[in-house]
């Protein structure tokens, strides 16, 4: 599972506004005020989420769980198999914003709607943005 808030101790996961990118689903139980999006992924595979303006290009680990989780404050799109330059490189490389993608195959979207948890998104407000702090 992608995102753990450890709901055996009580504690609850909530998806109330931002962007999110999650590989291997959400906990049980989570909280949906924002549409969430799922699809498949490919092992060591550079994608690009677009949302609204925001440009992020990530790369897949080699493992991982079965689902890969997208979000933000409009329904975002996505592309498999991209190439990417420039940018700011977070998670050791792993994310990049600020650069440039291009090419890839575009990837079918649909609700979320649990698998590892979680309910049916609700379209909410959201923040959005980059992800400032990681």
């Amino acid at each position: 599972m992608a995102i753990d808030a450890n709901t055996e101790g009580g504690y609850k996961l909530y998806v109330q506004g931002g962007t999110l990118i999650a590989i291997g689903g959400l906990e049980s139980g989570a909280s949906l005020t924002q549409s969430c999006y799922s699809a498949s992924w490919s092992k060591n595979t550079w994608y690009s989420m677009t949302v609204g303006n925001d440009v992020y290009a990530f790369k897949t680990p080699s493992s991982g769980g079965t689902t890969l989780v997208v979000s933000g404050v409009s329904e975002p799109t996505l592309k498999s198999g991209i190439t990417t330059s420039g940018g700011i490189s977070w998670f050791e490389g792993m994310l990049i914003t600020d650069g440039s993608v291009s090419g890839g195959s575009s990837v079918t979207l649909t609700s979320y709607t649990g698998g590892n948890g979680g309910g049916p998104g609700g379209g909410g407000p959201g923040g959005g943005g980059r992800p400032s702090g990681w």
